[in-house]
């Protein structure tokens, strides 16, 4: 949206000075660039593909701190039994 496009066509609605502002109707007015659909959909097939990425790390630090709290809970009653 903060293209230069998006910016002029939005300073070209505004009519105020003090405090910049555009309403609901002039807003639905301004032509917004999107690309077309194959494009769209390789940009979500990569977004996927980078937040199964990011998956992995996290599973793997839920699993970590599990483990990390189960030995300190053996160890604990480790060394109360004794």
């Amino acid at each position: 949206m903060p293209s230069e496009a998006f910016v002029t066509q939005s300073i070209s609605e505004d009519t105020r000075v003090a405090m910049p502002k555009i309403n609901q109707a002039a807003l639905s007015r301004i032509l917004v660039a999107v690309p077309h659909l194959a494009e769209q959909r390789r940009i979500v097939a990569k977004v996927d593909e980078l937040m199964g990425l990011c998956d992995q790390p996290e599973a793997q630090l839920i699993a970590s701190r599990t483990d990390s709290r189960r030995l300190l809970e053996a160890t604990l009653s480790e060394a109360l039994a004794a």
